[in-house]
């Protein structure tokens, strides 16, 4: 894509809207946001199975959500 914009624009500048990194900053949130709670239930899932392999009683943590 920048190779054609060179060739067919030799004299362009590249610029950098607002709107453009703004909403790719929030995808990038977005993703850990989702990504993030599901390698924790994994990891959690993995205990948890090995608890009962172990036949140990297992319990889980609660933790409460915090705003800022």
């Amino acid at each position: 894509m920048g190779l054609i914009a060179k060739k067919c624009f030799p004299n362009a500048t590249r610029v950098t809207d607002r709107f453009h990194v703004q909403k790719l900053a929030t995808e990038a949130l977005q993703e850990i946001s989702i990504k993030y709670p599901w390698e924790v239930i994994d990891q959690e899932n993995d205990v948890i199975e090995k608890a009962k392999k172990s036949k140990v009683n297992f319990e889980s943590k609660t933790l409460q959500m915090g705003y800022l």
